[in-house]
């Protein structure tokens, strides 16, 4: 905790808060326009999706790496530095649009700024407060977060529209900087005890499970390839994985914190917002589809339709919060029901629906996001020492991006394999409708899954 007698400044809080907003903003944006990126740079739907699962790949391989150089480095320097790659990676994809492995390479860079400033940002906003203001802390966080995906896809959809979307960078830019200058000149330094290094051969290692793992999923949709060579990737990958979860599991000072989940408060936190993450990553490359493959929409309409989504989940993040800080969890049941209900529903909804339909079931799900998102990371953070808070935010968010990554590449594979089958029997807007309809209902499911695991969270939270 900080022992600092001078009280935290508004400008530090909203330094940290700002750039998680700016990388969520960005990020859900793209989100919104795998489509379009389709048509324009004449690919299919699972290569343009790349852009989602490199940034999913590259943070999720940074944050345990991050977790250990917060540990060397100290908090304020790691801060800063993702701050300074997120600007710089940012003019660089803004200047050279054009090819579409620049900005893949952008979206990698990305990627890494926010697998080392996401985990730390929660963290260094509890390191500012005492405890009993972690749950109003926990939803203006989730308030900030929920919001800017209302922004994030509907100025992705106008930009696309316009022919503009490399305005995004741009959008980026003066955020990244704002935030470098007060991380250096504000932010308070706050060191942890360094412990033993972790070996370029164990960071290694984990990279190259991770990248092969994913190559062998994205490469399965590909037709003109040797049958076998994906199959060879997620073998290695898997084999890779196996050794690093090994080494972690006899090293002193591992690189992720596995004894962690000895602790089954935090278990069962971790696992219901890694499902809920990577649902929730699901939604937002489906509903894209949906509405502008299948409903017709412009991209405009799709990112409009996110914000009574976003409104409400930021409104049931704050209750959430604050009811985290009076003892009680019960609200985490309803709000993983409510999400389940809207992702239900959008699988029968009918083609030639209204608008106000699809804004009530986003509206639900945004209760259901605000009710058992940031609220259930709260509660699983409490549920350990102080010194373990990065360890465990690290660790969580690198199983929420990784199962989001293995999500990504699996809808769309499928989705573009699927609909592909169909289309020999029916149109090519029912083929795709169909196949959208079966991903929408194991989504649901998915979610519905996850309710057992509220009465652990409930029995926990009661005796500590």
């Amino acid at each position: 905790m900080l022992h600092n007698k001078e009280k935290p400044t508004y400008i530090v809080v909203a330094a940290i808060i700002g750039t998680g907003f700016a990388l969520v903003v960005t990020n859900s944006a793209f989100n919104v326009l795998i489509p379009g990126l389709s048509n324009l740079y004449k690919i299919k739907t699972s290569e343009a999706s790349w852009l989602i699962t490199i940034y999913l790949l590259a943070m999720t391989v940074t944050m345990p790496i991050a977790a250990y150089l917060s540990r060397v480095w100290g908090r304020k320097r790691l801060f800063t530095s993702g701050a300074l790659i997120l600007f710089a990676s940012s003019i660089y994809g803004a200047l050279f649009y054009d090819s579409f492995i620049t900005i893949a390479f952008v979206r990698l860079l990305h990627g890494v700024a926010a697998g080392i400033m996401i985990p730390l940002s929660l963290v260094l906003l509890f390191s500012l407060y005492p405890q009993s203001f972690h749950g109003r802390i926990s939803g203006l966080w989730g308030l900030v977060l929920t919001a800017a995906p209302a922004i994030g896809p509907f100025l992705g959809g106008v930009l696309m529209d316009l022919g503009k979307f490399h305005y995004l960078f741009w959008f980026m830019v003066p955020f990244a900087l704002f935030v470098s200058f007060i991380g250096v000149l504000k932010l308070p330094e706050q060191r942890a005890v360094p412990r033993k290094k972790t070996s370029p051969y164990t960071i290694g290692v984990f990279a190259c499970s991770l990248l092969c793992i994913c190559l062998g999923l994205q490469l399965m949709g590909t037709t003109n390839l040797t049958y076998w060579l994906p199959y060879l990737f997620l073998i290695l990958g898997i084999g890779l994985l196996y050794l690093f979860l090994r080494n972690q599991r006899n090293a002193s000072e591992p690189m992720i914190a596995l004894h962690l989940f000895q602790n089954r408060l935090y278990t069962a936190s971790v696992v219901i917002v890694t499902v809920q993450h990577s649902v929730m990553f699901g939604v937002l490359i489906l509903f894209p589809l949906m509405m502008q493959d299948v409903f017709s929409y412009s991209a405009s309409v799709t990112g409009a339709l996110y914000i009574p989504a976003a409104i409400f989940a930021s409104l049931f993040a704050w209750y959430g919060g604050r009811k985290i800080d009076q003892q009680s969890t019960s609200f985490v049941k309803i709000g993983i029901l409510l999400t389940a209900l809207s992702i239900l529903l959008l699988a029968f909804v009918p083609i030639h629906a209204s608008l106000l339909v699809l804004i009530v079931i986003m509206a639900i799900r945004g209760m259901g996001m605000g009710l058992s998102n940031s609220p259930v990371v709260t509660i699983g953070l409490h549920a350990l020492e102080e010194k373990d808070w990065h360890d465990g935010s690290a660790l969580s968010n690198t199983l929420k991006r990784l199962s989001s990554m293995v999500m990504v590449i699996f809808i769309t594979m499928y989705f573009d394999l699927r609909w592909t089958a169909l289309e020999a029997t029916v149109t090519v807007t029912e083929a795709k409708w169909q196949a959208l309809q079966e991903l929408w209902l194991l989504l649901g499911f998915l979610m519905i899954v996850t309710l057992p695991l509220t009465k652990v969270i409930k029995n926990r939270t009661k005796t500590r």
